[in-house]
């Protein structure tokens, strides 16, 4: 847009114009959300994959594993995904639970959310991680064999005694 202005007195008289000055918008709203995320888990590989939101300015996507420990989103994709791509493979460590969340960007760099503002129990505002899907990845390695099996038989029964594991 360009803009130019000019002064009128009290009788009537009118000025030249200004030396005009231009302004461009940014585009700042966030696309919407992906959406039908569906994750499984297959031999400690886990898949995401989703639906595109209908943005006509869409550019990629972001994908974030949330650890069920710290909650803190981790993001896994240092680019956003190209927009064609509606699927990522993702090997975390095993042995805990995760959650993952994907959002939209737009070609002028705007995420969509990953968190929500809501109201606790107590009223207060608290933001949530929008609806991260959880998996277990099982552990990929067996135990250690339990350690100093001892077996004594004190009159009819047996009684097996060990070291647990760490």
């Amino acid at each position: 847009y360009t803009y130019a202005i000019q002064a009128i007195d009290t009788f009537g008289r009118e000025s030249a114009l200004s030396r005009a000055a231009e302004i461009t918008f940014k585009d700042i709203v966030s696309p919407q959300r992906p959406h039908d995320v569906d994750i499984s888990e297959d031999g400690g590989q886990v898949d995401i994959a989703w639906k595109s939101p209908d943005d006509e300015d869409l550019a990629g996507y972001i994908v974030y594993r949330i650890p069920e420990d710290t909650g803190t989103p981790v993001r896994l994709t240092p680019r956003p995904l190209p927009k064609e791509r509606l699927a990522f493979a993702d090997k975390p460590p095993a042995g805990d639970d995760y959650g993952y969340a994907v959002t939209a960007v737009d070609s002028n760099g705007n995420e969509s959310p990953l968190t929500f503002d809501h109201e606790d129990e107590a009223g207060a505002r608290v933001q949530r991680i929008l609806a991260p899907i959880l998996v277990r990845v099982p552990a990929r390695t067996p135990p250690a064999p339990p350690q100093g099996l001892k077996a004594d038989v004190p009159g009819s029964q047996v009684k097996l005694t060990w070291t647990p594991n760490r």
